[in-house]
């Protein structure tokens, strides 16, 4: 029998003989329609797992009590403070245990999407620091999120299949759509109990949001239920550094190399 370890192991390293992205800043747009699917734990775990294949990562955590709270980390600054000139780049980002930045921008991030239709600066400006970031999360409330991506790339949905949160990432849609002028949405059915409830959970999304808004949506696929995650959760940790072995670890590393054919946004600096 295969031992575990030597799997993971094995699996990791293949992961990064194969993560070879293109040029540019990356940017995962995730937003959260709803409390309670388990998000904060979904982002912080996507986030060390890039760290892991040796991106440099930074979080750009746009909720009250999101990544940082959920880490444990305390940031007295905002994005807000960097783009007034009253602090520097490292007062207002914090590096995790897990090898990845977190950035707080519940001021700063609604307070760019008043002044520019494009995000493009604010994410080139992550390329031209002294250590370029690979990979940008942006992670919060849907109007956040949605005003700093683009139309033509994925905004990406955490839900779960209860009806009550299927009900609010429906209308987080709608007001992504309607509000933001967003075509491209892409769902991840979080805390299922098999693959089939997240299927089937999908199915009933993508057929109302088809049905009344004309909108068609993509599966970005489902992440079980794990009690490694509820221990990382309480460890304010990853599941990569508190049960690396477990199932969980390789689902995120699964979703994680799914990614790399979404539709996520590059930004890269010109040449010239």
């Amino acid at each position: 029998m295969l031992d575990t370890a030597v799997a993971t192991r094995d699996q990791a390293t293949g992961l990064r003989e194969m993560f070879e992205p293109p040029p540019g800043l990356m940017v995962l747009p995730m937003a959260a329609a709803r409390l309670g699917t388990g998000f904060h734990s979904l982002v912080n775990n996507i986030a060390a797992c890039y760290a892991r294949l040796g991106q440099r990562v930074i979080v750009i955590d746009t909720g009250a009590k999101g990544v940082a709270h959920a880490l444990g980390l305390r940031i007295p600054h905002d994005l807000a403070d960097l783009l007034s000139g009253t602090r520097e780049f490292h007062d207002v980002a914090v590096r995790a245990a897990e090898g990845f930045h977190v950035l707080k921008a519940q001021k700063g991030i609604p307070e760019l999407a008043r002044l520019a239709d494009d995000p493009a600066e604010l994410y080139l400006g992550f390329r031209r620091l002294e250590e370029p970031f690979d990979i940008a999360i942006l992670a919060g409330h849907v109007a956040d999120v949605a005003a700093m991506t683009r139309s033509e790339d994925d905004l990406v949905f955490v839900t779960n299949p209860e009806s009550e949160a299927l009900t609010a990432t429906y209308a987080g849609i709608k007001r992504a759509h309607v509000e933001h002028d967003q075509h491209a949405f892409r769902v991840l059915i979080n805390r299922v109990d098999n693959p089939h409830e997240g299927i089937v959970a999908f199915k009933r999304l993508a057929d109302t949001a088809r049905k009344f808004l004309g909108v068609s949506i993509e599966y970005g696929g489902a992440v079980p239920r794990d009690a490694a995650f509820v221990a990382a959760e309480r460890a304010q940790s990853s599941v990569f550094r508190v049960a690396s072995t477990s199932d969980a670890a390789t689902q995120i590393s699964q979703l994680v190399q799914s990614m790399q054919a979404w539709r996520l946004g590059r930004y890269a600096l010109s040449e010239s």
